[in-house]
């Protein structure tokens, strides 16, 4: 199979609602699924990688500031506008 140029951009999104273990002591999430598709902006996205590996490499999570866009996010995606 040869790679092509990627022509489509985005996120699979999993919402899971469940936890499910089969026999073959292996788990699986249930739940629902969407895509977003994001506009092709490689240098924007690498800059936005670059924010999160800084994140990640701490040895603990940074307290959420007042401004914090992502904090807003998750509370109206949870709690509602």
């Amino acid at each position: 199979m040869a790679l092509k140029p990627a022509t489509h951009l985005g996120l699979v999104c999993v919402e899971p609602s469940d936890i499910r273990e089969d026999p073959g002591a292996r788990i699986a999430y249930v739940g629902e699924v969407s895509w977003i598709e994001m506009p092709k902006d490689e240098p924007g996205f690498m800059a936005f990688a670059g924010e999160v590996i800084k994140i990640l490499a701490q040895p603990e999570p940074p307290l959420p500031g007042p401004g914090c866009e992502y904090c807003a996010y998750w509370r109206r995606s949870r709690l509602g506008p």
